[in-house]
């Protein structure tokens, strides 16, 4: 798929099993994040909904040239840009 017909698409799915075909729908992690992951090896840390045949992912890595992986999105990425500006998150909202 190119960039440009990935930029239209509403919804993405991981292929986990090519030979069985399993896919999982990604729930939270945003379309503009998603679409520039396609065609790439990634990997997903988060909870699988067999039934609903969808993940809720916590980290989105994808897999450099060195076959190493490196963390793209995070699903709690705003406490962590908190946490690099301020140093810590606030307690309870004070």
């Amino acid at each position: 798929i190119s960039a440009h017909a990935a930029a239209t698409e509403s919804n993405f799915v991981i292929l986990s099993d090519t030979a069985k075909g399993k896919h999982y729908l990604i729930q939270n992690a945003d379309r503009a994040i998603l679409a520039r992951l396609v065609n790439q090896q990634v990997k997903v840390d988060g909870d699988v909904d067999d039934a609903m045949e969808s993940i809720k992912a916590k980290e989105i890595y994808t897999q450099t040239s060195n076959q190493s992986w490196k963390k793209v999105w995070s699903s709690n990425v705003n406490d962590n840009i908190y946490r690099d500006i301020f140093g810590a998150l606030p307690l309870d909202g004070k």
